[in-house]
């Protein structure tokens, strides 16, 4: 949503540690901030080799299972 969407910009543009505070955020929480990065790494209907690897270690960061991530993906137009 607009309020994961600066963030997930932020994690998908510069080149940056992940915080480990990620895997502490609720589960629907890192769901959306995932669903964000998805969404904003698709917005030339390309997914570039650098991006694939930011959301693999925004969804390693975040904890979330490759099940879940899967899913947040699927729901993306062109991502899967």
């Amino acid at each position: 949503d607009e309020d994961e969407a600066p963030l997930a910009e932020i994690l998908l543009t510069e080149r940056a540690d992940l915080p480990a505070e990620l895997a502490e955020m609720p589960e629907d929480a890192k769901k959306g901030v995932y669903r964000a990065a998805c969404r904003i790494a698709m917005v030339d209907d390309e997914l570039a080799d650098n991006e694939r690897a930011l959301l693999d270690q925004l969804r390693d960061r975040l904890g979330l299972s490759g099940e879940a991530a899967k899913q947040i993906e699927y729901a993306v137009p062109g991502l899967s």
